[in-house]
């Protein structure tokens, strides 16, 4: 494997040279821009590692005149880099990284990843040699993630009714993700005891194979839904890199129309990319200032990782009979209307999880149901709501027939 390291501090390529060296590959540094594209043309790298500061130029801008070349634009590109900051990071992934890791790293987990890269690469390039099937259906993998910085507020809930009624109205494949990988509850949810989940890909995609292992641990719910559960133990997820998520979901975008992803109360590294490739994100809260102060702090971060205003959608879910905060208070505190207002069931959602069936398949008649089936309709695809009169299915057409009847046409 030959690896053109870009990096104007020598320092760093003689620790490097030790790593990679030894296991019998070359290395060639470039302290500037202009080196690097000459190493480029005559050096033939496998793979380019490339860090923010140069001599001439930086890291960033190198990278996306690399990824503007018709040329080069497809090279495997690994940044390394001092700086911790999700800026640098979320910026890197825009300009097309590959992967990243900030210094100081542990030798061994940068080689693992490296060499995952670049097998990972190959393995693509291989299948894009391979023409697919002329009937192959390809969907559009509409990205809807529910995130919530405080936990109890429902949002495994709400994302596994939401992907059930998704698939009811469309016919379509969905998917629901669960990422919340010490605490998911969707496989209790939908009643799967499942013995595959994402840890089982470790030692087949640190091996080598592509992103599509990630098939081999979808379970199939008796709805139509397909779901991707999360470990029933914790366990090291280390190699969930951003480069795994997007070689994944570059698998599941085309074979499935929804996906649902349920995150964990944080802003990991996993949550990042989660939401940086959403499609529309769900920040659900409950009327109660502990869940407020955090929904304010979630809509700081978005607006720091660069994420636009109208892709993130406020969820209010009333958990309680009284609710200790109104809605005009809770906008006020937020800066933003509330996109959706779960009412309060005592019954159904806790029945739900006791039985392992979601209320939108057991009590589809339900408020609370009937409130989701108008979310799901809001975060649909745009072109399937611009058409959903033309064919509807039965639950599609139930749902139009009951919102003409009730605002004088379809939400």
């Amino acid at each position: 494997m030959k690896l053109l390291v870009v990096d104007s501090n020598s320092q760093d390529f003689i620790e490097l040279s030790n790593l990679f060296i030894p296991l019998g590959h070359q290395l060639k540094l470039a302290i500037s821009a202009e080196e690097a594209w000459q190493s480029l043309r005559e050096y033939a790298p496998d793979i380019v590692l490339l860090d923010t500061a140069l001599t001439d130029s930086s890291g960033l801008d190198l990278l996306r005149q690399i990824r503007q070349n018709d040329e080069f634009k497809a090279i495997p590109a690994f940044f390394q880099t001092n700086d911790p900051s999700i800026e640098l990071k979320v910026k890197a992934f825009e300009l097309g990284a590959d992967d990243y890791i900030i210094r100081p790293y542990n030798g061994a987990d940068l080689v693992d990843r490296v060499s995952t890269l670049l097998q990972r690469t190959r393995s693509t390039q291989e299948r894009m040699e391979t023409s697919p099937a002329a009937d192959t259906p390809v969907y559009v993998g509409q990205k809807i993630v529910f995130h919530s910085l405080r936990g109890g507020v429902g949002v495994s809930s709400l994302a596994a009714n939401t992907a059930v009624i998704l698939n009811k109205f469309w016919q379509k494949p969905t998917l629901v993700m669960d990422t919340a990988f010490f605490n998911g509850q969707v496989s209790m949810l939908f009643n799967i005891n499942s013995k595959r989940h994402f840890g089982d890909l470790k030692t087949q995609y640190l091996n080598g194979q592509d992103s599509a292992i990630i098939l081999e641990v979808i379970e199939q719910h008796s709805s139509g839904v397909s779901i991707i559960p999360a470990p029933r133990y914790p366990i090291s997820m280390d190699f969930l890199t951003d480069g795994f998520w997007a070689s994944v979901h570059t698998t599941l975008n085309t074979r499935f129309q929804y996906i649902v992803v349920d995150t964990p109360h944080d802003f990991s590294d996993p949550v990042i990319y989660q939401l940086l490739d959403a499609h529309v994100i769900l920040l659900v809260l409950t009327p109660e200032m502990a869940s407020l102060r955090v929904a304010v702090s979630a809509l700081k971060t978005y607006k720091q990782l660069g994420i636009p205003e109208d892709r993130v959608r406020i969820i209010l879910n009333n958990i309680t009979f009284t609710p200790s905060i109104d809605v005009e208070s809770i906008e006020r505190a937020l800066g933003v209307r509330v996109s959706a207002e779960i009412p309060y069931d005592p019954v159904e959602p806790l029945r739900a999880i006791n039985i392992g069936t979601p209320f939108a398949i057991s009590k589809p008649t339900t408020q609370i149901s009937q409130k989701l089936e108008e979310l799901a309709y809001a975060v649909s695809i745009e072109s399937a709501r611009q058409d959903a009169g033309a064919n509807p299915t039965k639950p599609l057409q139930a749902y139009l027939a009951r919102t003409t009847l009730r605002n004088g046409g379809p939400r």
